[in-house]
């Protein structure tokens, strides 16, 4: 894979902007924003087949306007977050290596698509993300360390089976203009999409829209990045901003190995942390741990603990 080593992470631009701007594998991009975008044109039945079963966190979850339809084709629909938040977006998340998040009690099954050959297309883009998250992950860890002194967790927490969510994204017209400011759980988020609308809080609180350039990825740093530099570099609260387009987007997470002990008073490994997050985002299996059907290895928190408040200006 042709990654430009040579590039190393401005950790002040980090700081101040609250997120990085990194090169691509050439075509890699294209490539990326032809999946997601071949993925959501597909029938909204065979995607709804992808809803997931069981303890399953990942899979298909259809906006509220998709699960209208759905409702009223009498097809398969998920637990409705009618009640509990707005996403005004379709998402359908996979992991690479499920068994990174068995021991927490959940199960992942692998991405498997009807179309063999978008799976085959949705499959090399993801390899080829994990690969350049993987890269920069270990090249911003390097560079903290010789800035803030070495993270709590060791350098190999990046590599191996991490736990490291796969997502494709859709945004509609007319069913959300702006989504709810947040953070994210891992060490950084690769976005590449095909529409601007990605908005980033930075240092001074003012938002800011962010796009990359052809052939570059937007790099966001997540949860652990807060935790690893002592809050020196915060996780980026972000939201999209729709602005009446359809946006299509390919996000590559960065997580860490599941056991790897994290220094905090409210959480003990990263898996815990991630997975306790996934339970408490979705209701049904929110309501299956609730009603004591969804044995975990630990108790999923009532609200993210490391997270950074995340204000709507």
């Amino acid at each position: 894979m042709n990654i430009r080593h040579k590039y190393l992470p401005n950790l002040s631009d980090l700081q101040e902007n609250g997120f990085l701007v990194w090169p691509l594998k050439s075509g890699l991009g294209r490539l990326a924003v032809e999946a997601v975008q071949d993925f959501y044109d597909q029938p909204l039945a065979d995607r709804a087949a992808l809803v997931p079963d069981g303890f399953d966190p990942m899979g298909y979850t259809p906006s509220e306007a998709e699960t209208d339809d759905l409702l009223a084709m009498r097809s398969k629909v998920p637990a409705s977050f009618t009640g509990q938040r707005r996403r005004g977006y379709a998402s359908f998340d996979f992991l690479a290596t499920p068994a990174s998040i068995a021991p927490s009690g959940l199960v992942g099954s692998p991405m498997s698509l009807g179309d063999v050959g978008l799976q085959r297309r949705v499959a090399g883009v993801t390899a080829s993300l994990r690969q350049l998250a993987s890269h920069i992950a270990f090249a911003l860890w390097d560079a903290i360390s010789a800035e803030f002194g070495a993270p709590g967790w060791p350098r190999s927490a990046l590599s191996g089976q991490t736990c490291s969510i796969t997502r494709l994204l859709r945004y509609r017209p007319g069913e959300l203009e702006i989504s709810k400011a947040h953070t994210d759980y891992e060490f950084i988020a690769l976005i590449i999409s095909d529409e601007p609308g990605l908005e980033v809080r930075n240092h001074r609180d003012d938002w800011s829209s962010v796009d990359a350039p052809s052939g570059c990825v937007i790099v966001l740093p997540g949860d652990m990045m807060g935790l690893a530099t002592d809050g020196a570099i915060g996780a980026s609260v972000h939201r999209v901003r729709c602005n009446g387009r359809l946006r299509h987007a390919f996000i590559q997470f960065q997580g860490l190995a599941y056991q790897t002990a994290l220094d905090h008073p409210a959480m003990t490994t990263f898996g815990n942390h991630l997975c306790g997050m996934l339970v408490r985002g979705a209701p049904r299996l929110a309501a299956a741990h609730a009603a004591g059907l969804l044995p975990l290895s630990f108790q999923p928190p009532l609200h993210n603990p490391v997270g950074v408040k995340a204000h709507v200006f």
